[in-house]
């Protein structure tokens, strides 16, 4: 390997929390017991469809149920301890709006979230050293973007097989997740969950504006300085089908006009969330 080599100067990619998926492939959020009838313990199933629209899904896997739980109203997922409001449900499976769970107060040292839906590709300033699906090393060139702006470090990788899942993303209405992001103080301080919400809002609007179709960045998962998830939040979120045709402006390979963007958005909704709060 020559001095010159991509792979001296690669990064290791960002990890999802939930694995990559397939195009219109459901993501598994949760795969354990739930609280059944009496008092009783059945195993469950909640999922992100990513087909026909995004959303959330789930279901039991008994045949030993109360016909009457129809207007059940939370599902207990008793491996997580924590309850998922529901909607539309039947006796053994339904849907929900979603929740979000752990402490929204707990002190967090970074955000990853975990799916960002139908993104397209773009170069961005760092190459990644990935693996391909059968564990051989593949270089992702340009794989990685990083945005500084309002205090905030953003770090936004590519999954490695964009080109292929991407190309199937765009010949029917499924979705798939194809990035992995991270947020970060710029100075290494902690914030809260109410404190990077409106960045996470932010980035929402501002790259489904740039491409002229709503994209989304769904399944945030806040980790503390000892890696663990402490917050997280589930829910469905607006996003618009790749192959949807685009009324935006934005050129994917211009980085500097993206930055930009984010430069003016962030500023403006950190600094009207900031007033909102500390108004009388």
């Amino acid at each position: 390997m020559s001095a010159s080599s991509p792979w001296l100067d690669a990064e290791t990619p960002l990890s999802p929390v939930y694995p990559f998926n397939a195009p219109g492939e459901p993501i598994t959020l949760y795969n354990g017991l739930v609280a059944g009838p009496a008092g009783t313990e059945v195993p469950g199933v909640v999922q992100y469809d990513c087909s026909p629209k995004p959303g959330i899904s789930w279901r039991l896997h008994t045949e030993d149920y109360d016909p009457t739980s129809t207007d059940r109203t939370e599902l207990s997922l008793l491996d997580l301890g924590f309850e998922l409001p529901l909607s539309g449900t039947d006796v053994v499976s339904g849907w929900s709006n979603g929740t979000s769970y752990g402490d929204p107060d707990a002190a967090l040292d970074r955000v990853v979230v975990a799916h960002w839906f139908n993104l397209p590709r773009w170069h961005g300033s760092a190459h990644l050293a990935a693996h391909a699906a059968d564990g051989t090393p593949r270089l992702v060139s340009a794989g990685r973007s990083v945005y500084e702006v309002d205090g905030w470090r953003i770090t936004l990788d590519i999954r490695p097989d964009h080109e292929v899942v991407f190309s199937d993303v765009r010949q029917a209405d499924v979705y798939v997740m194809t990035h992995v992001m991270e947020v970060r103080r710029l100075n290494g301080t902690t914030f809260t969950a109410a404190e990077v919400t409106p960045v996470l809002s932010t980035l929402h609007v501002g790259l489904s504006f740039a491409l002229g179709r709503w994209v989304a960045p769904a399944l945030p998962v806040g980790l503390n300085d000892q890696a663990q998830a402490v917050w997280g939040q589930w829910r469905p979120m607006l996003c618009d089908p790749a192959r949807r045709i685009s009324s935006g402006w934005w050129y994917p390979e211009d980085q500097e006009s993206l930055a930009d963007l984010l430069a003016c958005l962030l500023p403006a909704f950190g600094g009207r969330r900031r007033r909102r709060h500390t108004s009388p």
